[in-house]
């Protein structure tokens, strides 16, 4: 369970850096 939230909130950070690497990016 808590593995699987790790991997979770992980995946959602890679997404919020890429999103913000993107908006500097534009």
């Amino acid at each position: 369970m808590m593995m699987c939230s790790i991997r979770l909130s992980h995946k959602i950070a890679k997404i919020q850096i890429a999103h913000h690497l993107f908006l500097n990016c534009e």
